[in-house]
C-alpha cells in the first residue's frame, strides 16, 4: 500500500511538472540571430552600431536567449571562437563605441 501511494505521488509530481514546464519556457525567447532589446528611448544610432558588431559575418553566432525572469531580464548570446576571435570581437565592440 505504501509503495502504491509513493508511486501515485511520484506520478502526480511528474504530470504536474510536465503540465507546467511549458510555462517556464514561455518566459524565455530563443534568438535565431543576435539581438538585444534596448530600453525605450535608447539612442537608435548607438543601438544600430551595437547590432552591427553582434551581427557581423566574421563572428559565428551559435544561438541566444532572452529571459524574462524577474528581477533580472537578461540576454545571452553565444558565439564560436577562441581567444583570438574574442579579442577581435572586443576590438570591434570598442570601435563601435567611439
Amino acid at each position: 500500500m505504501k509503495r502504491m501511494k509513493r508511486n501515485a505521488v511520484l506520478t502526480l509530481v511528474a504530470v504536474a511538472l510536465a503540465a507546467t514546464g511549458h510555462c517556464a519556457f514561455g518566459l524565455s525567447l530563443r534568438l535565431s540571430q543576435p539581438g538585444i532589446f534596448f530600453p525605450q528611448g535608447y539612442d537608435t544610432n548607438r543601438g544600430d552600431q551595437v547590432l552591427s558588431v553582434l551581427r557581423a559575418d566574421k563572428f559565428k553566432y551559435l544561438g541566444g536567449l532572452t529571459s524574462y525572469w524577474e528581477p533580472e531580464w537578461s540576454t545571452t548570446l553565444v558565439y564560436e571562437g577562441d581567444g583570438q576571435a574574442l579579442t577581435a570581437f572586443l576590438a570591434a565592440w570598442m570601435r563601435s563605441r567611439e
